[in-house]
This record gives C-alpha cells, sequence and structure tokens, in this order.
C-alpha cells in the first residue's frame, strides 16, 4: 500500500507539473498575442497616417495641376496681348513712317 501510495503521489507530482508547464506555454501564448496586437495596431495606424498623407498629396498635386493650368492659359492670354500690341505697334510705325515720307 506505501509503494502504491509513493506511485500515486509521483504521478500527482507528475501531472501537476504538466498542468504548470501548461500554465505558462498558455500565459506566454496570451503575451505574444498581446504582442501581436499592439504591432497590428502600430501597423494599422501607420497605414492610416499613410493613407492620409497620400491622400493629402494628391490634393496638393489637384491644387497645383490646377494653378499650373491657370497660369497657363495666363501666359496664352498675355501672349495674344503682346501679339496684339505689336501688330498695334507696327501699324503705328507704318502710319509714321508714310507720314514722315509725305
Amino acid at each position: 500500500l506505501g509503494g502504491e501510495l509513493e506511485g500515486v503521489r509521483g504521478e500527482l507530482r507528475h501531472r501537476e507539473d504538466a498542468v504548470a508547464y501548461a500554465h505558462r506555454q498558455m500565459r506566454d501564448a496570451e503575451d505574444k498575442a498581446k504582442r501581436a496586437e499592439g504591432a497590428l495596431m502600430q501597423h494599422q495606424e501607420a497605414a492610416a497616417g499613410v493613407a492620409a498623407e497620400r491622400d493629402a498629396l494628391r490634393d496638393e498635386v489637384a491644387r497645383l495641376g490646377e494653378e499650373g493650368e491657370r497660369r497657363e492659359n495666363e501666359l496664352e492670354e498675355a501672349r495674344e496681348r503682346v501679339s496684339v500690341v505689336t501688330e498695334e505697334k507696327t501699324v503705328l510705325q507704318r502710319r509714321v513712317t508714310e507720314t514722315t515720307t509725305e
């Protein structure tokens, strides 16, 4: 009976050790899961920041494109005015030349 009792005690210690080991593994797995969740949250926050920056840059590119188009139109209008003024100058110079040669 004494030997059998020692055998049962040994088996009980072995099972308690196994339970303690399983608990440690479970805590380690929970810690890893928490770290992974934290890393995922950081990644999502970073991705949201990158998306916001991308959207801001896209808006800036659109704004600059519109501004460039507006300036291109202004430049074309200025070229047209220069052309008209140049033509008027040429006409006036001809009239001056005609008047002075008469």
